[in-house]
């Protein structure tokens, strides 16, 4: 086990003590575990990237069975796709998990069904104080908090690593990140250490919790320990560790270890060279050299094979100098032009043969009449089409996509719809949509960077901006406000009289506004036991329900004059569920829907009666882990959408009541029935390169979702 190093993405806003775990003989080492890697962003990311902070830990079925420094060079190459991928955190964590896992498929071709490797990985990003977690194989993430420990793994995973199949198993999760939160990331399925220890590592010094991990560990063990840190906060060496100095940047990780020069003071009166001015002189001058060193080597060998080139030249003729140039060049030119001629050739015959392959596939599909075999057949096409387009592609394979695309859409009941921009060019520059709510005639957007809440109302066929809306307008504008977590329509008559929107922020202030209409804010009565973290909130009837996770509860609070006021009562009287992980809730008239960052469901309805002595019996119908259910292709239902990550469900009321789920990972939303029968998958047809971050269902079937500063609407297609 090494000390602890700290590391921090380039704009400050997230930051991380680390601890690296490797127990062998139920000893901790100080060597670096294989596989393990804790990063910040390089200099040179993709689109998106420099914020992101990257943990990996990999383990294989095998050691004796893996070539040696394997481990580290998929671990490597993990971190050089994410990084090197634009676009949204999922996209990143997807290319990073499929080039690990076609490697090991490589690995594992012409070996016999011993011999060949699985992977188990679990890879962590940290982003604008989010948690995103990709899982294959047996491995497990652990967060620890006061009072409260949370461990996530699948069975489902742990059954389908990688290196077995072209598609594997890989269980996502997004969670809210918290100052000290301690997170333990390993590369094992197995129960390693009892409640109770999980929970007394919260409030400890995190080499101190990680040398009482090795205490009571029995097995060897290799992974990551890492606790959030507030920005400039670096934890300080322990008595009896080794001061290490802090390694936050990607290229320190993967270059020698090489102690550092002390960095010299620049004068006040002279700007030195950049870094990176000084870096290309450097590299510049050892390519010089290179080269120069090559040509005098081989003139040196050709004046010593053919002394004549020493000679003086005769007029007319080339210099000794220039003809040992030519010498030099003329093979090397030669090469390289019959190297590329082999090497176009031999990619194009590739990706005929490939391309040829699955035409022939598609079109036996097309003669299958069983749904389930047809689907079958197309995937296998659609793989085929894969290889082939690794090494090219044309009209003919970009046509052959569309018709697999179109083919499998049409047996899994997934439909692509043009969205249109709300507003054109967006509400704000730069800022984040993380809410929407809509009626018949309005739609509001909870903009995260400025906290602030926009309107615009309906034509018919379009929307048009309210410039004139007053709302939330920063934190400023509303007193004691702090962060804004979610926003929900408020029936008429509501707080203001009107229909409009009920806001909350972390500390349970309310903000009410109403077109046309002064907003108002107030304070929510805290809990008798003190707010924990505000999750989520819905409304039905006169009621406002807020999920607290880290207090275990979901509150109620009761309108009076359309104003959220009075105390906080309970959801769950007797029997509470464990809702540490639960990130969202949906209100469907009297019965309430929870949704957990694996993905599975609860289902609960509380009902109200009266006694005998005029009192009242409270009682809640509690269905744990609901399962969803998929009817077409005769699958079995299950507790969790595969290869999905479930972030926030709507609830869409009669005449086709349903449950909306927004898939984050896929870029997708799910329509369920009311016990989670697949009714279709909705999918934007533009192909964007960020998440949506956030959903809403409007009146006539329309659908709204928010893409950074951009909310777009479809009309669904039924």
């Amino acid at each position: 086990m090494e000390g602890i190093s700290t590391i921090r993405d380039m704009s400050q806003t997230n930051e991380a003590d680390v601890a690296l775990i490797n127990i062998a003989g139920g000893e901790s080492r100080m060597t670096p575990p294989p596989g393990v890697l804790a990063l910040s962003a390089p200099r040179r990311s993709a689109r998106g990237r420099s914020a992101d902070l990257f943990f990996v830990c990999l383990s294989l079925s095998s050691a004796e069975l893996s070539p040696p420094g394997q481990l580290d060079s998929l671990a490597h190459m993990a971190a050089d796709a994410y990084y090197g991928t634009p676009g949204s955190v999922t996209a990143g964590l997807r290319e990073a998990i499929e080039v690990v896992n076609d490697s090991l498929l490589e690995t594992n071709e012409g070996r016999s069904e011993g011999e060949t490797l699985s992977g188990y990985l679990i890879i962590a990003i940290i982003r604008n104080q989010h948690y995103y977690l990709a899982q294959s194989g047996a491995s497990q993430a652990i967060l620890i908090r006061p009072g409260n420990v949370t461990s996530m793994s699948s069975e489902q995973a742990a059954e389908r690593p990688l290196g077995i199949t072209i598609d594997p198993y890989v269980r996502y999760y997004h969670l809210e990140a918290c100052a000290e939160d301690l997170v333990i990331l390993v590369p094992s399925g197995k129960r390693l250490w009892s409640e109770t220890t999980l929970s007394g590592l919260a409030g400890l010094n995190l080499i101190r919790a990680v040398e009482r991990l090795t205490a009571v560990s029995s097995t060897d063990l290799t992974g990551i320990a890492l606790r959030m840190t507030p920005p400039s906060v670096v934890a300080e060496p322990q008595v009896g560790q080794s001061e290490h100095i802090p390694v936050p940047s990607y290229e320190a990780q993967r270059s020698a270890q090489i102690p550092r020069r002390p960095k010299r003071r620049k004068s006040s009166h002279a700007k030195g060279p950049s870094p990176v001015g000084l870096f290309l002189v450097r590299a510049i001058a050892a390519v010089k050299d290179f080269f120069s060193s090559v040509f005098q080597g081989v003139t040196t060998f050709l004046i010593r094979m053919a002394p004549g080139f020493a000679e003086p030249p005769r007029d007319g003729q080339l210099k000794p100098r220039m003809l040992a140039t030519t010498a030099m060049i003329v093979p090397l030119v030669v090469v390289a032009i019959a190297a590329l001629m082999y090497l176009r050739k031999g990619r194009n015959e590739q990706f005929m043969n490939y391309l040829y392959e699955a035409q022939a596939v598609a079109q036996a599909a097309e003669m299958i009449s069983d749904p389930l075999r047809a689907r079958d057949s197309w995937i296998q096409s659609i793989e085929l089409l894969n290889k082939a387009e690794k090494y090219s592609t044309d009209e003919v394979s970009r046509g052959l996509r569309n018709r697999i695309q179109a083919a499998i859409d049409s047996i899994d009941l997934v439909y692509r719809i043009d969205f249109q921009e709300v507003i054109q060019g967006g509400f704000q520059p730069d800022s984040i949509i993380k809410s929407i709510a809509v009626t018949a005639t309005d739609l509001y957007a909870l903009d995260e960077t400025r906290q602030a809440i926009y309107h615009s109302w309906s034509t018919g066929r379009f929307y048009e901006s309210d410039n004139e809306f007053k709302c939330l307008n920063g934190r400023e504008s509303v007193p004691g406000w702090t962060s804004a977590v979610d926003l929900v329509i408020q029936p008429e008559p509501g707080a203001l009289g009107a229909e409009g929107v009920v806001a909350i922020d972390e500390d349970g202030t309310l903000i009410y506004c109403a077109p046309g209409r002064a907003s108002a804010s107030g304070q929510l009565p805290p809990p008798d036991i003190g707010w924990g973290r505000i999750q989520a909130i819905d409304v039905f009837g006169n009621s406002l329900y807020i999920l607290d996770p880290e207090r275990n509860a979901i509150w109620i609070y009761d309108a009076s004059g359309g104003l959220f006021t009075g105390s906080a009562a309970l959801y769950f009287i007797d029997e509470v569920p464990d809702l540490s992980d639960a990130i969202d809730l949906a209100m469907a008239q009297d019965e309430l829907y929870i949704l957990y960052a694996d993905g599975h469901l609860d289902h609960c309805r509380r009902i109200v009666t009266s006694t005998a002595d005029s009192g009242t019996q409270i009682r809640v119908e509690y269905e744990q882990e609901f399962e969803f259910q998929d009817e077409r292709l005769s699958h079995p239902p299950v507790l969790s959408i595969p290869n999905s990550m479930l972030t926030e469900m709507e609830y869409s009321p009669p005449p086709e009541p349903s449950i909306f789920i927004l898939d984050t990972l896929n870029g997708s939303i799910y329509q369920f029935s009311m016990r989670l029968v697949y009714q279709g998958q909705y999918k934007p047809a533009q192909n964007w390169q960020s998440d949506i971050t956030t959903f809403a269902l409007g009146p006539m079937n329309d659908l709204f979702i928010a893409i950074g500063d951009e909310v777009y609407f479809a009309h669904l297609p039924h």
